[in-house]
């Protein structure tokens, strides 16, 4: 290749990277709306978790009952890691099987190594994942009711769908045998099981496991437990899928707009989510501000939020104008957009981690083989999971958006002071429009769609004449529009009947000091005769 072939060829190269790169760089892929709040899956991906054998343990079941129960030590099957969460501790974690590890054969555990991690298509576990404690759902779960006391500490929540969990799969196990395999010792792995200091196994039923709930729940400042049970029997009574839908959003009422302070901040804006929420978690918001005006989200009261990755309720966006005059904005530029994030109907996937031994069991060395962890166990090599189930994970994104209106602005002012004049009964007609108001001390504002339009006054302000004349206009919702309409003072009539009355009565005061002056002067030429 001589040297004009290679100049060639580099240059050839050159342009394609830049080409690429531009394509890249301006791709519909990349433009993402900024902000989304995508919490990341533990199912892809390294998976660790922030759980160790050295971490505390809760048992509210046992600290309700005490040492002197007469359930003895059936309270400390009850035991649950208090914070168990994916190793950033931004998702908490379950487990699914309550005795797994009691497993005696190697060969119970092949099916659910082959396929690592796993889905969970069983809507009733769904619900109380999603319903119990996941980290973002904040309302519409079992505890929003406060039906059994306001539960506010995160522990005790997660506490609380551990236990509904093992309960639910109990109650279920003969439905569930994805989740409930046989541990080759007679009993099953979503069993309540006592293994007491010399191996022997005491279950416990699914009637007792509710019975100590509900006599734990009893005692004084464990109301709270009743919650287990009631996330339990709502997961039961959910059958349905639930439709992920958001309803458009609307601006009903005109902005309240400050001239002087210049701002505008709309009306309050409610997604309304159509289901019964059972699988809805948050929305997102986000605005699209191509003026750059320096629009922003706030709560109701017009604070203003510092984050809008996980909204619940209603919201107003605050539009400043500084030093431009509100003629020359454009407030339909400003885009807002609504993001609301379900729990998929399918999809959760549990995955099955290695674990440490635990100091409790007859385990003997631990082998590494294959990345799995092998036990051995009397002389024979079993696998031990730490079963984890995860929490909302994935969920899909349903959009809606709208886009903010411009206005008309309606002055009625004093033609002299050019102030607002109030007391004028205005009419607006055209296109399917017929508004009458009357006018304040400020400008009026009004939402029209784009058409001719025709301004007059029916009743003049007091004080002033009516002004007959009637402003045509024409709405072009580009940008927002502005039309004054002027009155006169009333010539002073009033005033001018009274001058006249006091230049009648100085005529008549005058032409009686010139009689009175006649007179005397009369008077005084004859006395001189």
């Amino acid at each position: 290749m001589n040297k004009k072939n290679i100049i060639f060829f580099l240059s050839s190269v050159s342009l394609l990277i830049i080409i690429m790169s531009l394509v890249i760089l301006f791709s519909p892929s990349w433009a993402i709306e900024t902000g989304i709040f995508n919490q990341s899956s533990p199912i892809s991906g390294n998976f660790t978790t922030n759980y160790s054998t050295t971490d505390s343990k809760v048992n509210y079941v046992k600290n309700a009952l005490g040492t002197s129960s007469s359930y003895g030590t059936k309270v400390n099957t009850f035991e649950s890691v208090s914070n168990y969460r994916t190793s950033d501790n931004a998702v908490p974690l379950y487990s699914l099987m309550k005795n797994l590890e009691f497993a005696s054969n190697k060969e119970t555990f092949e099916k659910i190594t082959n396929n690592n991690p796993y889905s969970i298509t069983n809507k009733q576990l769904m619900f109380i994942i999603t319903n119990g404690f996941n980290m973002v759902k904040t309302d519409n779960t079992v505890f929003s009711s406060g039906k059994y006391g306001n539960v506010t500490d995160n522990k005790v929540k997660q506490y609380i769908t551990q236990i509904a969990l093992w309960l639910y799969l109990l109650e279920n196990k003969s439905s569930n045998s994805t989740y409930c395999i046989n541990t080759g010792n007679g009993y099953n792995a979503c069993d309540f099981i006592i293994k007491g200091s010399n191996n022997s196994i005491t279950q416990i039923s699914a009637t007792d496991v509710r019975k100590i709930i509900s006599d734990a729940s009893k005692k004084d400042n464990y109301n709270y437990l009743n919650y287990i049970t009631e996330l339990v029997d709502q997961a039961k009574a959910y059958t349905k899928d639930e439709e992920s839908k958001i309803s458009n959003l609307s601006l009903n009422k005109l902005p309240t707009v400050n001239e002087e302070s210049k701002y505008i901040i709309t009306d309050i804006i409610t997604p309304t989510i159509e289901s019964n929420k059972k699988n809805y978690m948050y929305y997102v918001v986000e605005l699209e501000d191509p003026n750059n005006y320096g629009a922003y989200i706030t709560d109701v009261n017009g604070n203003k939020l510092t984050s809008t990755k996980q909204v619940s309720g209603s919201f107003r966006v605050y539009v400043p104008f500084g030093n431009k005059k509100i003629t020359d904005m454009d407030f339909s530029s400003i885009k807002v957009k609504v993001y609301a994030y379900f729990v998929k109907n399918s999809g959760y996937g549990y995955r099955v981690t290695k674990s440490t031994q635990p100091s409790n069991h007859n385990l003997a060395t631990v082998n590494n083989q294959d990345g799995n962890t092998l036990i051995k166990y009397n002389d024979e090599k079993y696998q031990r999971f730490a079963d984890v189930v995860l929490a909302h994970s994935p969920y899909e994104i349903v959009k809606t958006e709208i886009n903010l209106n411009n206005f008309v602005k309606i002055s009625k002012v004093d033609i002299t002071t050019k102030k607002e004049l109030p007391g004028a009964t205005l009419k607006i007609t055209g296109k399917n429009t017929n508004i009458t108001w009357v006018s304040t001390d400020k400008p009026h504002y009004i939402y029209l769609e784009d058409g001719e339009y025709e301004l007059c006054e029916t009743i003049a302000p007091e004080g002033y004449q009516k002004q007959t004349t009637c402003i045509k206009f024409t709405v072009d919702n580009k940008k927002v529009t502005a039309h004054v309409m002027e009155n006169a003072p009333i010539p002073d009539t009033a005033m001018n009947k009274s001058s006249l009355i006091y230049l009648i009565g100085a005529l008549i005061t005058l032409s009686g000091i010139l009689v009175g002056a006649i007179i005397l002067l009369r008077q005084k030429l004859i006395k001189n005769n």
